[in-house]
């Protein structure tokens, strides 16, 4: 086999791939086990926060629609109040309050 053990010193080594992920504008290099799990649950769903040692990927947190709360905001129409009391409505006029999810 001439040429076989001169052709396996010259053989290059292949180079592992680098996997990297865009979350909140920042391209990140990340392992292969982290690109997937950020894939699977959506980058939409990651935040990044920076630590003395580096960056740390966090998930924000879900609130179910169900414990999603409305709040009284100010609108161009809407509910007006007696002295400004939110339990006894009078009626209906401009620049009143609405009840809108946050």
């Amino acid at each position: 086999m001439p040429g076989f053990f001169e052709a396996l010193d010259n053989f290059k080594n292949k180079e592992t791939k680098k996997h990297f992920v865009i979350v909140e504008g920042q391209t990140v290099e990340v392992s292969l086990e982290k690109k997937l799990e950020i894939m699977k649950t959506g980058i939409g769903a990651w935040t990044i926060q920076k630590v003395s040692d580096g960056i740390v990927f966090v998930k924000k947190p879900i609130v179910p629609k169900e414990q999603k709360q409305t709040e009284l905001t100010q609108a161009e129409k809407g509910i007006t109040f007696y002295e400004h009391n939110p339990f006894w409505p009078i009626g209906t006029d401009s620049k009143g309050y609405t009840w809108q999810i946050k």
